[in-house]
Order: C-alpha cells, then sequence, then structure tokens
C-alpha cells in the first residue's frame, strides 16, 4: 500500500516556531568541541614587570593595536569583548566596555587616574581545532599610589609602595600563549625606565649615611673642642710660665700669683665651657642626622604616571619639578651641616676668649 508524500508532512504550530530557533553550521561533534573548548578550564601564563613608567591614553590604545595586529594575521579571529576598569585616587573607578569608548573617554572630574586594567577575550580558531576556542589577555597597569589591597578580575595589587605592569593570559595554545607574552612583554620593557642608580643607592642605605652623617658632624665638633683645649692649655701654661720665669719677682709673689690664678676658677670655668659645647655638639648632630635621614627619605626612586586625566598630567608636572630638586635639597642638607659646625667652632672659640 502507497502512502502519498502530503500525508507524511506534519506542519508545526505557528506559535512553536515564534519561540525561535537558531542553526549553526556545524555537526554535532563540532559542536560539542565548541561549547567545551568556551566552557573548558584554559592554561595560564603570568607576568610581573616592575619599574617607571609613562602611560597615557595613547598608550594604551597602541597596546590594543599591538595586541589586534599580532593576533589578526597568525590565525581566524573575532574580538569577543574588550574592557578597560580605571582607577582613581579618590577610590571610584569606571567601566568602559568598548574600545571606541576608551578612545573617547574624558575625565572631566579633578581626580588622579592610578591604576588601570585591561580586559581582551578572543574567539580563535587556531589551523589545528576544528572550531573557536575562548582566549583571555588581562593587563593591570598600577602606579605607585594605588597602594590599597584589592581584586581587579584574576589579578590581585596587593599593598606595596612600588609601581608594576602585569600580565595573565588564559589561553588554550601554549605557543600563541607564548607568543602573546613575549609581545606584552618586550613592549613593556621598552618603556620601563630603570630607577635612578644613585638614588636607589642613597634610598637602601639612607639609615647608614644619616647616621654617619650625625657621626661625622659630632666628630669634627669634638676636634674643634680639642683644638680649642689645645690652644687655651698652651695659652695658660705660657701666661703661668712667663710670669714665673721673671726673676724680679719674690717667693712670695709666686706664691699670691699661684693662689690666686687658682681662686679665680679660669680651669673650672673652661671645664664647665666644654661640658656645655659637648652637650651641644650632641644635640646638634642628633637633630642633623634626623634631618638627613628625613630629607634622604622622601628622594622619590619609583615614580610611574598614569596620564588619563587633566589631573594626573598636572600631578606628573609637579612632580618631576620637584624630583630634579632632590640633589639640590641632598647638597643644601649637608652644606647646612658643615656651617653648623662651623658655626659652633666660632662660638666656642669667642667664649673661651
Amino acid at each position: 500500500m502507497s502512502v502519498s508524500r502530503e500525508s507524511t508532512i506534519i506542519e508545526q504550530p505557528i506559535d512553536s516556531v515564534n519561540k525561535g530557533f537558531v542553526t549553526l553550521p556545524l555537526t554535532q561533534q563540532d559542536f560539542k568541541e565548541f561549547i567545551s573548548n568556551l566552557l573548558g578550564q584554559p592554561q595560564s601564563i603570568e607576568k610581573k614587570i616592575r619599574g617607571n613608567f609613562d602611560v597615557d591614553l595613547n598608550s594604551l590604545i597602541y597596546i590594543n593595536d599591538l595586541l589586534d595586529q599580532r593576533i589578526s594575521q597568525q590565525n581566524r579571529s573575532q574580538l569577543a569583548q574588550f574592557s578597560a576598569k580605571i582607577y582613581y585616587s579618590n577610590d571610584s573607578s569606571v567601566l568602559l566596555n568598548s574600545i571606541s569608548a576608551l578612545r573617547t573617554y574624558n575625565e572631566i572630574r579633578p581626580v588622579r587616574s592610578v591604576a588601570v586594567n585591561l580586559h581582551w577575550t578572543y574567539l580563535i580558531q587556531f589551523e589545528d581545532k576544528t572550531s573557536p576556542e575562548k582566549q583571555d589577555i588581562h593587563i593591570m597597569i598600577a602606579t605607585e599610589d594605588h597602594l590599597e589591597e584589592a581584586t581587579f578580575g584574576p589579578i590581585i595589587i596587593s599593598r606595596r609602595p612600588f609601581s608594576d605592569i602585569e600580565i595573565k593570559i588564559d589561553h588554550t595554545g601554549r605557543t600563541w600563549g607564548v607568543d602573546i607574552e613575549s609581545l606584552l612583554t618586550n613592549h613593556f620593557n621598552s618603556i620601563i625606565e630603570p630607577p635612578h642608580k644613585i638614588k636607589m643607592f642613597i634610598k637602601k642605605y639612607c639609615d647608614p649615611i644619616s647616621l654617619s652623617s650625625g657621626i661625622l658632624l659630632f666628630a669634627g665638633l669634638q676636634y674643634s673642642l680639642f683644638i680649642n683645649t689645645t690652644i687655651f692649655n698652651n695659652s695658660t701654661i705660657s701666661k703661668v710660665k712667663s710670669f714665673l720665669d721673671n726673676p724680679n719677682l719674690s717667693t712670695n709673689d709666686r706664691l699670691n700669683f699661684i693662689g690666686t690664678y687658682i681662686a679665680n676658677g679660669e680651669w673650672t670655668l673652661f671645664t664647665m665651657k666644654t661640658s656645655v659645647f659637648i652637650f651641644i655638639a650632641t644635640f646638634i648632630s642628633i637633630v642633623f642626622g634626623a634631618f638627613i635621614n628625613s630629607v634622604l627619605g622622601n628622594i622619590k626612586t619609583h615614580y610611574s604616571f598614569l596620564c588619563l586625566t587633566e589631573e594626573s598630567r598636572k600631578h606628573k608636572t609637579k612632580f618631576l619639578k620637584k624630583a630634579k630638586a632632590d640633589f639640590l635639597n641632598i647638597s643644601i642638607s649637608f652644606v647646612v651641616g658643615i656651617l653648623t659646625g662651623i658655626i659652633a667652632n666660632f662660638i666656642f672659640s669667642y667664649l673661651l676668649t
């Protein structure tokens, strides 16, 4: 018995069609692999780069263009998602969800940008795979002003007084991940400025230098005391000797002179002046050492800038002017110490006369 073609057609209700159906040009096995690649656990590569840097909006755009050019040249790819979260000095943040939004963003508030977290999600079909796979790239750029402990996506910035750049790549292709990490590392190393070696040395040995400065000042004042004591001693001996060597004086005159000299308490007074000078010298040396420590401790060896706002650019200009004056301040501090020693020496010499 034959069955007509029309009798085998089953018409679906219109309401079921309106619910929506999606047709994908994939076999069932390819579809399974695609979903598995999206939900699977990728491998990760992490890199931390520490140093001084100067990053602005054009720098961030360049990083995006650099990545996009490299990724599009290698494989069939599609940018699925991009986000940029900018953190400011007043503990606020702004989230931008597209490259175009980042290009045109202009912060009007008087705040400084202290950190930015960039995130790219790409769907890439490698040559040895039958379906696209999800790849994530995270870049955190944080200045030393951003010290609070917080979590930005997969990257944690701990409390530490320096700036750094952190890279994290979640990938399913080891070779691809290493290539992207190398690309970003080479780029960031090219913009990292090494810390000033002399300033680093001064900062590292700030306490010993300060202590040595105080000790040297105290030693200089004590040497001045020794010289003045020697001069006073020789002068006194010479005066007494010249009087006693006078042949016209009787024994009673000599005894009366010696008794009068002892009664005048010249040496006692000198000893008191010496004690006061030692006390003052000790106090001045301690204050000078503390002053030097304060000056050296304020030297900036890490100074990175994330200039995404007008306030950040003003802060950079002011900071660089101050940084240029570091060595001048150090020189003035030591000159002050030398002048203090010289003045103290003159005062002591004056008191002795």
